[in-house]
């Protein structure tokens, strides 16, 4: 069995790094939740995972609903093992449809193992899941005033949080 270690980043928060851990017969609909579940986002919003070039130019998707004619790629159909091949691959996960905005992931060390595990550790200011801006005319709202709603909402804090495959089962 492969074992993955995969770097996330995102250019909105350079604070922000989750590292996890994975393997191979994990789907991709899995690493989908698991990632929603660590920072906290809504599991319902739409999401795709992009196989990329060294430019993060798009190519393969896998997403969580097929919302075309087409057949699509599904995160519940897709192991990770048949799409990661190599260290250093990269992938987007686009997780605000509406604003195109997506994290980047590394594929920083492929291992053979004999004990399946998954983990995500997370550091960092992790970014809104949903920026709208108030002064566009679509009358929403921008990061500020979604910041405001939150009292208790500490930006300097750094956390960390650690979820197993047994943590999805309630997600």
């Amino acid at each position: 069995m492969k074992q993955y270690q995969i770097k996330i980043l995102s250019n909105e928060s350079e604070s922000f790094i989750m590292n996890i851990v994975a393997h191979d017969t994990l789907t991709f609909l899995d690493l989908h939740q698991g990632i929603q579940k660590a920072l906290d986002y809504d599991p319902l919003q739409m999401a795709s995972f992009f196989l990329s070039n060294d430019n993060w130019e798009k190519n393969t998707e896998i997403t969580v609903i097929n919302m075309e004619e087409e057949k699509a790629l599904l995160m519940e159909d897709s192991l990770l093992g048949d799409y990661i091949k190599e260290e250093n691959q990269k992938l987007l996960y686009v997780y605000d449809f509406f604003s195109e905005r997506a994290f980047f992931l590394f594929i920083t060390k492929i291992e053979e193992i004999e004990e399946a595990s998954f983990s995500i550790n997370v550091k960092g200011d992790v970014p809104l899941q949903i920026v709208i801006d108030i002064e566009d005319e679509t009358s929403t709202i921008n990061n500020e005033n979604i910041l405001d709603d939150f009292d208790d909402f500490d930006e300097d804090e750094n956390w960390n949080q650690n979820i197993s495959l047994d943590d999805l089962e309630d997600y």
